[in-house]
């Protein structure tokens, strides 16, 4: 099991170290110094004796002063960072702190190292960023700057991921239960073999045209009436995603687990960034949708409290304001049916919206047919019961009109 190993480097100082069983091989920060600049301002400068990702907080009396009071931090932080000296880190303590103006003696400043294989849980790309410079990490959601709701660049031009601590953790896949889409089952145990991260939201309209640049046209799926934040919709060929636009259907060049061609949606996605991102398997995206909920209990995707109408339910459905069957999405406003911007309805357990509806989710796997493709969850389209289920349904190259059908990313990312 990881932990963190604190270590203290003088009066008011912290370095904290990334640690697991063999502390020797994990990176380390020393040489932190802290200085008071003009302003209310605070340099932070430090040390790393190896590449590794590096976080920040200040604590007062053992206590974090919180993400809302460090929304000005910036500099070498919430990043991956090579070996290096003499990296600063830049707060602007009067401004964000409210009614503090002097450091005391009882402000601690924590700078954390984070092993490769062990991130923070939120991974951000910046799809506008330069690829050196695109991916920042936070150790929780409250770190998100400006909120992760309340920024619509979480939801347009950046990509959110949270870390799925799935690594060895034995659980029960499939569902057996009648009723909805086919059965997921037969049930048996899946033990996966590491971590990863998982889209927070539903890859939206305006990600997707934000990626694609001289390919959108060639690249674009079908889309909604005011679509920017609401989720990619017919999105039903895996070859959309992942091969080269000129390929003809029966190239499997582009079948994973070989990487997606260049100028697929992926490829372009993957040179941007730098990172591995991909469809998730069927038994990644069970795994993230159950968020640790037991079998047969379907309609705990979402808080314990969480209703059948309005915000707090947990997904799109026609029973929550989707459609439903009669409707064409194209012609619909997100207040008047289809599909919702992403975000709208209440998150799961482990902070990750929409499993339970707004589009149904393509998957890397192929169906049992060898032909077809799986997509997992219900849709705005079902009218109740599906999407209480992790259901799946079959998806054909040639189904060029299911509005149902969207997808959300995974990446590995290196975590072990």
């Amino acid at each position: 099991m990881n932990k963190k190993m604190i270590v203290r480097l003088g009066v008011g100082v912290f370095a904290a170290l990334s640690a697991g069983i063999a502390c020797a091989a994990l990176p380390q920060v020393s040489n932190v110094n802290v200085t008071r600049l003009t302003k209310g301002r605070v340099a932070v400068t430090y040390d790393l004796d190896s590449e590794a990702v590096v976080t920040f907080d200040v604590t007062t009396n053992g206590v974090s002063v919180g993400a809302a009071n460090l929304v000005s931090v910036n500099g070498d932080v919430f990043k991956r960072l090579p070996a290096g000296q003499g990296y600063r880190i830049v707060w602007n303590a009067r401004d964000d702190w409210a009614g503090k103006t002097e450091i005391g003696k009882d402000w601690d400043f924590k700078v954390v190292a984070w092993a490769l294989t062990d991130k923070p849980d939120y991974l951000v790309v910046d799809l506008n960023a330069p690829k050196a410079d695109c991916a920042r990490y936070y150790p929780s959601v409250e770190w998100l700057p400006g909120g992760l709701l309340e920024n619509p660049a979480y939801r347009t031009s950046s990509i959110v991921m949270k870390r799925v601590h799935a690594k060895g953790f034995p659980w029960v896949m499939g569902d057996t239960v009648d009723g909805g889409s086919a059965p997921t089952g037969p049930n048996h145990v899946v033990t996966l073999p590491h971590d990863y991260y998982m889209g927070v939201f539903e890859v939206t309209q305006s990600c997707w045209t934000n990626v694609c640049g001289a390919f959108a046209e060639d690249l674009k799926p079908w889309f909604s009436f005011e679509g920017d934040l609401r989720p990619v919709e017919n999105c039903v060929s895996y070859r959309r995603l992942r091969a080269d636009i000129d390929n003809a259907d029966g190239d499997a060049d582009y079948e994973y687990p070989k990487a997606p061609c260049a100028t697929s949606w992926l490829g372009l996605l993957r040179e941007r960034t730098d990172l591995d991102f991909d469809l998730p398997s069927e038994a990644e995206w069970e795994f993230a949708a159950r968020a640790g909920a037991p079998m047969g209990t379907y309609n705990t995707l979402a808080p314990l409290n969480a209703g059948r109408g309005g915000s707090d339910a947990p997904g799109r459905t026609g029973s929550t304001g989707g459609g439903g069957l009669h409707d064409d999405p194209s012609t619909l406003g997100p207040d008047d049916g289809g599909t919702a911007r992403v975000g709208t309805y209440a998150p799961s357990r482990w902070g990750l919206y929409d499993f339970h509806g707004n589009v149904a989710e393509l998957i890397r796997d192929v169906a049992a047919d060898g032909v077809a493709r799986n997509a997992c969850g219900g849709s705005w389209w079902d009218q109740g019961g599906t999407e209480q289920r992790l259901s799946r349904r079959k998806v054909y190259a040639s189904d060029e009109t299911n509005r149902q059908v969207g997808f959300r990313l995974m990446c590995r990312n290196g975590l072990d």
